[in-house]
């Protein structure tokens, strides 16, 4: 997949950027979700990470950076993806694990 500068330099004036809905899994669309979370990182812009989003931060969890910014809004399927990369469980009833993971990965997670 090819991006064209154009759209980062389009990001710079977003209040908010969502990350997801409408992404698809396909791998190659991998460099661009990494751009995009190394773009928040770097401004901290409120970013609401749903979805494929989340397939992809499952996939890529140990080489994405924490994100003060995110807002994480799995079901339940997709946060027992999310715990079972970051601790290798996927009991997301554990206190345990929902307090692990929020501070290992310093997310704000909305779970429905």
């Amino acid at each position: 997949m090819v991006v064209h500068v154009s759209y980062f330099i389009k990001l710079k004036r977003m209040d908010a950027i969502v990350l997801g809905p409408g992404l698809g899994r396909d791998p190659s669309v991998l460099p661009l979700v990494l751009r995009v979370i190394d773009f928040v990182k770097k401004t901290q812009v409120p970013f609401v990470i749903d979805a494929d989003g989340l397939w992809f931060l499952h996939e890529s969890i140990s080489s994405i950076p924490a994100l003060p910014s995110a807002i994480l809004t799995p079901n339940k399927i997709e946060f027992s993806r999310l715990c079972e990369a970051a601790l290798n469980s996927n009991d997301v009833l554990s206190i345990k694990v929902l307090t692990t993971i929020a501070y290992i990965y310093i997310y704000i997670y909305i779970l429905h």
